[in-house]
């Protein structure tokens, strides 16, 4: 038997949680439906997660490391850093950009069905999340030659003395 949903005023605030935790399912679907839209489009797909971070790598590297000279500090390699740094802020920026243009886009399922109406931005930061993880995974310590440790996606200078002898 189905629920009974009832919409009065003032009841949305004390069951906001309960309809969030309710809806979960057709956040999975919103953000299943933006990742596939998304690398579906593109002729590289979903290797476009990885490649527009590493081109915005070697444009920093480039103006930065050899036409201004910058010097980097410590042993992490300038590119490296730059990637690493970059991450963060694309997932930032595209987050913000696509959450924008979220409810404009949705406005027709938004206007025609009840649900808590912070799924729709949420999936598309989701979609943000995905593309973050994938480009992440490119800076996955490797280890040496044929030692099958596991593969943590976790940086140089975070990882303990003893435990960075063997990844790098």
């Amino acid at each position: 038997m189905a629920r009974e949903l009832v919409i009065e005023a003032g009841r949305a605030e004390r069951q906001y949680w309960k309809d969030l935790w309710r809806y979960r399912e057709l956040f999975f679907i919103l953000t299943w439906r933006d990742v596939a839209v998304q690398y579906k489009q593109t002729a590289v797909g979903i290797l476009w997660a990885v490649l527009r971070p590493l081109l915005t790598m070697a444009a920093f590297t480039f103006v930065f490391a050899k036409v201004a000279k910058l010097p980097s500090e410590g042993q992490a390699p300038y590119p490296l850093m730059v990637f690493v740094a970059m991450l963060p802020w694309q997932l930032f920026a595209t987050a913000i950009s696509a959450t924008a243009n979220s409810l404009v886009a949705n406005s027709n399922l938004v206007s025609k069905v009840y649900f808590p109406r912070i799924i729709v931005p949420a999936a598309t930061i989701g979609v943000a999340v995905v593309d973050f993880v994938l480009s992440f995974w490119v800076t996955r310590p490797r280890p040496r030659q044929n030692w099958d440790g596991p593969r943590a996606p976790v940086l140089k200078p975070w990882l303990p003395k003893w435990h960075a002898k063997i990844w790098c």
